[in-house]
């Protein structure tokens, strides 16, 4: 199965670095996957697994106009899925590697 990890990110805080700390967690995340998921199976209806986090602060207006949604989705036709999660940014930004 191919794996696939992107991320909707936050960049309006240079500061907080969250670039660099995203793309630290999605090695070590896609260096641990990578090789389970080449040999796993999921049947023949599910070829590719995309997992996009979304690390954005939102302010409530945003929030409530629905910007930034976790999604789970399936295309049986590309026989591929799409998982949009919601990471809180602030929890993200302080976490340790």
């Amino acid at each position: 199965m191919k794996f696939f990890l992107s991320g909707e990110i936050d960049g309006t805080k240079p500061q907080d670095q969250i670039d660099k700390k995203f793309q630290v967690a999605s090695d070590y995340v896609t260096e641990k996957l990578s090789p389970i998921l080449e040999v796993e199976s999921y049947g023949d209806e599910v070829a590719e697994l995309n997992i996009i986090p979304i690390i954005v602060k939102l302010s409530d207006e945003m929030e409530a106009a629905g910007w930034h949604k976790e999604r789970k989705l399936f295309k049986r036709k590309s026989h591929s899925t799409d998982f949009r999660l919601r990471i809180d940014y602030d929890e993200f930004c302080n976490g340790s590697d």
